[in-house]
């Protein structure tokens, strides 16, 4: 699926490139880093080709979406020699913090964002304390996977420019054009990004506690 090779290689690249930045950072700081850095250049790389490439073609997403890939392959060819065990050693306590921490966020993404599969027409569910703001998400992300959306606007009034952050409804997107739900394209990144901010916590929590320690 192409939204899995998206996501993988973009992970790998900007693990790679977080890597070479920071050599000497803790292993969880590297591999959040990497997630989190990569889902904002790689939505950007996107955004930035199916937007210059809209007016020629009407697949100038799925063009952004490759463009995206050829980046992700350059950064693996030219730094993915950096990521060796070595230089990333998971502790087993790490792993079950990390395996925790995706179970609890994929459970909160998932009580927010589903589908209804026991209902007539597998039905997209919200949940009560998001459903505003989800509606005007997912039909931002969905103007992106169906048509163009150059220059954005809201999907909800006509001729309105954007004024709202865009960046995540549009990776979204994208990751529905390559073949995911519309649920599982707000959660998985979702869930992981969100992991990644505890990892981030907990290691710079550690770090200051072994120097006041």
């Amino acid at each position: 699926m192409l939204a899995v090779i998206y996501l993988m290689t973009m992970t790998i690249a900007w693990l790679a490139l977080v890597q070479h930045c920071l050599p000497s950072a803790p292993s969880l700081v590297k591999l959040a880093g990497g997630l989190l850095v990569g889902i904002v250049f790689t939505a950007w790389i996107t955004y930035a080709v199916a937007f210059g490439l809209h007016s020629a073609t009407d697949e100038s997403l799925l063009v952004g979406i490759f463009a995206a890939l050829a980046v992700h392959g350059v950064v693996i060819g030219l730094l993915g020699r950096g990521l060796v065990a070595s230089r990333i050693r998971i502790t087993p306590f790490e792993l079950v913090f990390i395996a925790l921490s995706l179970a609890l966020s994929f459970w909160l993404m998932d009580n927010r964002l589903l589908v209804a599969y026991d209902a007539p027409g597998d039905p997209l569910l919200v949940s009560a304390e998001t459903w505003g703001d989800t509606a005007l998400h997912t039909a931002l992300s969905r103007s992106f996977a169906e048509g163009t959306n150059y220059p954005t606007e809201y999907p909800f009034f006509a001729n309105e420019s954007i004024r709202y952050h865009f960046g995540y409804d549009f990776f979204a997107g994208a990751l529905q054009k390559g073949g995911l739900s519309v649920a599982l394209s707000f959660n998985l990144p979702g869930a992981l990004g969100f992991t990644a901010m505890m990892a981030l916590l907990f290691s710079v929590g550690r770090m200051l506690f072994a120097t006041a320690g």
